[in-house]
Formats: structure tokens, C-alpha cells, sequence
């Protein structure tokens, strides 16, 4: 009998106006229909699909965050299998972009999808080795988010950042020093422009990082709520006083495409009243 992978799943979620859910498979392709690997397409039959969808709704079940919008989800998801609604699907990737249209369906949550960590059934590397591969390696190319670092007429600072990368993996530096380096560049501006407008999300702790740059002590500025968990506050440490920037003038651009992480951090400065949101 050939192996399956269970599903392994990342579940995290924030309730301040946002909600942060993403779901990872990562399971073994041993469908018992022949896999063409030359072309890439990846078949499999009617009873993964099933385990598939079943895990995902009991995934959604125990950890969405709001559980009223979790019984609509899975109802939802039930309804439509119970239409054969993916039985004519026989490909992955085909089967990947059907459930991932209807679990956003409901509520619009752009953040719910499925997805595979594919090639580590081939090579015997995990998942997670593989990620850390393919992002040390784009992440410096994309200079860890950092876009743009600019000093504007009037002295005004404008960073355009496009993504909140790690800060350190495994104890080694990813990100961080680039930010470090990036607020200290625009530390002596008279007021400061961050360009969220494209930002995708990323990282907790580089927003922290960040915010940590604007807030004069430490200050509580979100809580993180879970399911069957407690509450996590979310406080700055008051640290870089080297570079302070908790006075200065500070202005963040926001758009329909930024969301995630570049909607909790317009989110904080906002009710906390430290800056004016553009957008």
C-alpha cells in the first residue's frame, strides 16, 4: 500500500479587525492512479479527495477563529461535496484551486486556502528544510521587503515595504540587520512616509521590529485571540533608543492589496494614534 502524508497544518489567526488563517498540506503523492511527473500533472482519486476535504473542514472546525463563521465554512464545503461538486476533478492542481475558491466563499477570507509543499516526496527533503532553502534565497534578492528606502523634498523619509520578512531563522540573522539599517537611514527625516499599498504580509516579529521604533515604552498594542487558548498580549520593548522615532511625523499608504501583517501594522498605529493612515 502506498504511503500517504497526513495533512500537516500552520493555524494562526488574529481577531483585531483581521484574521490571519493559513492552511498548509503537506501529504505524500502516492495516488493509485499513475503519476506523470515529466508534465508535472498530478492525479488522484475520489477517496484522497474525500480525506482531504474531510481534515480541512475538521481543521476549520477546532481552530477558525470566529466558530460562527467556521459552521458556515464547513457547512458550506459539506454541501458541496455532497453536490459531487469535485467529482470530476481528477488532477491536484485543479483540485487546489477549486476548494480554495469555495473555502474563501463564505466570508471572504483571502487568507483560508489549500496548498502543497511539493517536491519532498521526491527528494526525501522536509517541508520545512525546503521553505528555508527557496527563502534564504529569494529573500535577499527581494532585499528582505525593503523595496524602497528614499529621502523625499523637505526631508521627508519613504520606505516602501512590500513584505514583513523573518527577523532570524534557526538564531541566524535574516532580515533584521537590513532593518535596523534601513531605520537608521531615515532617522534624521522630519516626518516619514511607509508605502504599505503592495504589501502581502509576512512576519510578526519584523512588524514588531518596526513598531517597535515608534513607541517611546513599552506599549501594549494588540492581543491575539485563539481558539481553546489564551489570550496573547502583544507589547513594543521600548528598545532602539540609539534611533527613537516615536515623535516623528509618521504617514502610512495603504490600498486594497495590502493585507495580513501590512493590515495589523496600519491597524496599531492607527488606534493607537500614531499615525494617519492614506488609504
Amino acid at each position: 500500500e502506498k504511503s500517504k502524508r497526513k495533512m500537516k497544518q500552520q493555524v494562526r489567526y488574529l481577531k483585531m479587525n483581521l484574521i490571519l488563517i493559513l492552511l498548509f498540506s503537506a501529504f505524500q503523492l502516492g495516488f493509485s492512479q499513475v503519476q506523470n511527473t515529466d508534465n508535472k500533472v498530478q492525479k488522484l482519486d475520489a477517496d484522497l479527495k474525500v480525506k482531504i476535504i474531510e481534515e480541512i473542514v475538521g481543521l476549520i472546525e477546532e481552530k477558525y477563529v470566529f466558530p460562527d463563521d467556521a459552521k458556515k465554512i464547513t457547512n458550506y464545503m459539506q454541501e458541496k461535496q455532497k453536490e459531487k461538486a469535485y467529482d470530476h476533478i481528477t488532477t491536484l492542481q485543479e483540485f487546489i484551486r477549486e476548494i480554495t475558491k469555495d473555502l474563501r466563499a463564505v466570508n471572504n477570507d483571502a487568507h483560508l486556502g489549500l496548498g502543497t509543499r511539493r517536491g519532498s516526496f521526491k527528494t526525501g527533503v522536509s517541508p520545512e528544510e525546503m521553505f528555508k532553502t527557496i527563502y534564504l534565497k529569494r529573500a535577499p534578492f527581494q532585499n528582505y521587503g525593503f523595496k524602497k528606502v528614499d529621502r523625499l523634498l523637505g526631508n521627508v523619509g519613504c520606505i516602501v515595504l512590500d513584505e514583513f520578512s523573518y527577523v532570524e531563522m534557526d538564531g541566524e540573522n535574516v532580515g533584521g540587520e537590513t532593518a535596523r539599517a534601513v531605520m537608521k537611514v531615515i532617522s534624521n527625516s522630519y516626518a516619514l512616509i511607509i508605502d504599505l499599498r503592495d504589501n502581502f504580509g509576512g512576519r510578526e516579529e519584523m512588524a514588531l521590529l518596526l513598531l517597535d521604533y515608534f513607541f517611546e515604552k513599552p506599549t501594549h498594542i494588540l492581543t491575539n485571540q485563539y481558539r481553546g487558548r489564551k489570550d496573547k498580549q502583544i507589547r513594543t520593548k521600548g528598545e532602539h533608543a540609539e534611533c527613537r522615532l516615536d515623535e516623528i511625523p509618521l504617514y502610512v499608504l495603504t490600498s486594497r492589496h495590502t493585507i495580513s501583517r501590512g493590515e495589523m501594522f496600519a491597524y496599531v498605529l492607527k488606534n493607537r494614534k500614531r499615525a494617519t493612515i492614506i488609504g
